[in-house]
């Protein structure tokens, strides 16, 4: 039950973070000359409904079910998307959050290198001054490792 919980939880991180990625995409050309571009918000029910949809296989856990870079790519959309979330929004993110935190490394990293970067990016997002110990930590361990980050 755990693993099919994490790969949909992984998949939805997948599916938020390229939902967010199109809206910010170069538009297309429509005559060939330059593009038009779109203004206002992009994607806004889309996402709202993916949100709403992560939210309620969450329940009252994080976000990304068991998995720290999953749970840190879903808050870190979450922060960038059109409703700017924020530490401030409670319950949508506090448990998610939470759980960031309590699965730091005595190191200051989140695991692996891809979880510590986007638990890093996911907390520094939600509110960069409220984390500045962990996030300082998380970057400091990434620059120690920074031959994994590369490859």
């Amino acid at each position: 039950m755990r693993s099919s919980t994490n790969r949909a939880a992984v998949s939805l991180a997948v599916l938020v973070s390229s939902v967010l990625a199109l809206g910010c995409a170069a538009p297309a050309q429509a005559d060939g000359g330059a593009p038009t571009r779109k203004t206002g918000t992009i994607f806004k029910h889309e996402i709202d409904n993916l949100i709403r949809l992560i939210r309620a296989r969450a329940a009252d856990g994080p976000l990304g079910g068991e998995s720290v870079e999953a749970t840190g790519k879903i808050l870190t959309a979450m922060g960038h998307c059109h409703r700017r979330y924020h530490k401030g929004d409670g319950p949508v993110v506090r448990p998610s959050i939470e759980f960031l935190i309590r699965s730091r490394q005595q190191d200051g990293s989140f695991g692996d290198v891809g979880a510590t970067v986007w638990a890093s990016a996911a907390l520094s997002t939600m509110d960069p001054d409220a984390f500045p110990d962990e996030v300082r930590q998380a970057r400091g361990w990434l620059a120690r490792h920074a031959d994994e980050v590369a490859a």
